[in-house]
């Protein structure tokens, strides 16, 4: 398992900015990323990159960072704007990144703000082309995992 970096004192958010993330997206993020994000940023001198393998994708996904409470808000907002329509299929909360700006991000499936899946979306597709009908578009979203625990558990160098 990696040794993620303990945060200063200083540096943890403020116990209202998740609160924030949650009241604009309407959702409940899992106890687990709380927890972690609350005490937790990634590992400092770090010798290789951080991976994760999805099944039934050919290549690891690589890990660069977390983002910021308002930027998981920016972010969100921004595929919104893209397609308002997505939001009949659910919520795709952004919360990590990888260095191509492919996002991580929490999917909550349509009238139900708990119990997310983690889903990996690339950067190169518009969010109208996030999904087929109900489902994923398999070129556009990746399942990572079922929980954040299990995502954290599975990062390797």
């Amino acid at each position: 398992m990696i040794e993620f970096r303990i945060l200063e004192e200083t540096e943890k958010p403020a116990d209202d900015e998740l609160a924030e993330v949650e009241e604009h997206c309407e959702i409940k993020l899992p106890p687990d990323f709380v927890r972690f994000y609350s005490q937790y940023d990634m590992p400092e001198n770090l010798e290789g990159e951080i991976y994760i393998k999805a099944k039934g994708y050919p290549y690891p996904l690589q890990l660069d960072g977390f983002y910021l409470p308002d930027q998981m808000i920016e972010e969100y907002d921004v595929r919104l704007d893209e397609d308002e329509s997505i939001q009949s299929k659910g919520k795709l909360i952004p919360f990590a990144f990888d260095s191509s700006i492919n996002q991580y991000c929490f999917f909550y499936p349509a009238n139900n703000e708990n119990d997310p899946i983690i889903v990996w979306v690339d950067s190169n597709h518009a969010a109208q082309d996030l999904f087929r009908e109900n489902k994923f578009n398999p070129e556009a979203v990746v399942v990572v995992r079922k929980t954040f625990k299990q995502f954290l558990e599975d990062l390797y160098i």
